[in-house]
C-alpha cells in the first residue's frame, strides 16, 4: 500500500495569524517552479509597503512520485530556488529557500505555521491552476491554512503572456461582513492592511427572510451596523472612500458580482463555516469565491468560538 496523507489536528487561535500586524513579518513563498508561480515575486513590494520583511520559498517534492533521480532533481530545484532567492533579495527582503520531500499542501501549511507566516499563492481567472502543487494540492492548502493566505490572481493578455490580475491590490477592497466573529475580525485587521486604501466597499448579503417586512427591519438593522463600521473606520483614517451596499440572496453570487461592479482589485473575507472538520476550515462562501474570483482573495482561517 502506499503511503498515507497526513492530517494536521493542531489547534488554533484566530487572533494569533499574522501577529499584531495584518501582514506578518515572514511570508511563505509556494512555488512549483512554473513561471506563474516564480511571477509571484512581482506581489512582494507591495506586501513589503505593509510590512512583510522575509519570505520563505518553499519547494516540496511530492512524496507519491518517483524517487528515480531524487538527487539530481535536488540539485535542480535549488538552483531555482537560489535564483529566486537572488529576485527576492533585489527588492530588499530577507530571504531562506526551503526544499523537503514529502506531502506539499501540509508541508507548506506546516512552514506557514513555524514561520508564524502567511502563505502566498497563485491563481489564473476564475480558478486554480491545475499544474500549480500538482492539481488539488493547491486548494489543499487553502482548506487546511491555519495563516492567512493571499491567492494572487493572474491572466492571460493577448500576447498569451502571463499577468497579475491587477498590481496595487490594497488600493481598492471589498470587505464581505456578516457581523459574526470571524467577520469583525477582518474588519478589526482591515484597519491595518487598509490604512492608506483608496476604496473601502463593505457588503452584507440577507439570505433570507419570512415577509416583506422582515426583510425591511433587517436592512433597516444592517444598515445602522455598517454605518457604524464605516464610522470606526472613518475616524480612524482607514479608507478614503467607503461605500456600503447591501442585497439579498447567495453570499458567494452577490460577493463576485459587487467585486466586479465596484471594480475593486482584492476580497478580503474570513475562510469559516460551521461544523467543519478540523482539517477543513473553508466554508462554502469562501470556498466558492476563491476559486471563481477572477480577483486576488486574501484569507484569514477562522472558526467560531
Amino acid at each position: 500500500m502506499g503511503d498515507k496523507m497526513p492530517v494536521l489536528k493542531h489547534k488554533y487561535n484566530f487572533k494569533y495569524l499574522g501577529g499584531e500586524k495584518m501582514i506578518a513579518q515572514n511570508v511563505v513563498l509556494a512555488t512549483d517552479f512554473s513561471h506563474i508561480s516564480k511571477e509571484l515575486i512581482s506581489v512582494l513590494p507591495e506586501l513589503k509597503e505593509k510590512g512583510a520583511r522575509k519570505v520563505f520559498l518553499t519547494h516540496v517534492m511530492d512524496v507519491r512520485q518517483t524517487k528515480t533521480g531524487v538527487m539530481q532533481m535536488k540539485e535542480h530545484f535549488q538552483k531555482q530556488l537560489t535564483e529566486m532567492k537572488d529576485r527576492v533579495e533585489e527588492i530588499g527582503l530577507q530571504a531562506e529557500t526551503f526544499l523537503i520531500r514529502g506531502y506539499p499542501a501540509p508541508e507548506i501549511v506546516k512552514k506557514a505555521q513555524k514561520e508564524k507566516a502567511f502563505i502566498l499563492i497563485a491563481s489564473q481567472g476564475g480558478g486554480i491552476i491545475k499544474n500549480m502543487f500538482l492539481g488539488s494540492t493547491t486548494y489543499d492548502v487553502i482548506r487546511q491554512a491555519r495563516t492567512p493566505v493571499f491567492v494572487e490572481k493572474f491572466t492571460e493578455n493577448q500576447e498569451g503572456n502571463i499577468q497579475r490580475r491587477y498590481e496595487k491590490e490594497f488600493d481598492n477592497v471589498l470587505l464581505p461582513v456578516d457581523f459574526s466573529s470571524c467577520s469583525e475580525q477582518v474588519i478589526q485587521k482591515s484597519k491595518q492592511f487598509c490604512a492608506h486604501t483608496d476604496m473601502i466597499c463593505l457588503v452584507h448579503v440577507i439570505e433570507s427572510a419570512a415577509s416583506e417586512e422582515e426583510l425591511n427591519e433587517k436592512e433597516n438593522l444592517v444598515k445602522k451596523r455598517l454605518e457604524k463600521i464605516r464610522g470606526e473606520l472613518q475616524a480612524e483614517q482607514v479608507g478614503k472612500k467607503i461605500s456600503i451596499i447591501i442585497d439579498r440572496g447567495s453570499p458567494s453570487d452577490k460577493i463576485l458580482h459587487y467585486a466586479e461592479k465596484c471594480k475593486v482589485n482584492m476580497i478580503a473575507l474570513a475562510a469559516s463555516g460551521a461544523g467543519m472538520l478540523d482539517n477543513l476550515l473553508l466554508g462554502s462562501t469562501a470556498d466558492r469565491v476563491v476559486k471563481e474570483s477572477p480577483i486576488s482573495v486574501l484569507l484569514f482561517p477562522c472558526k467560531e468560538e
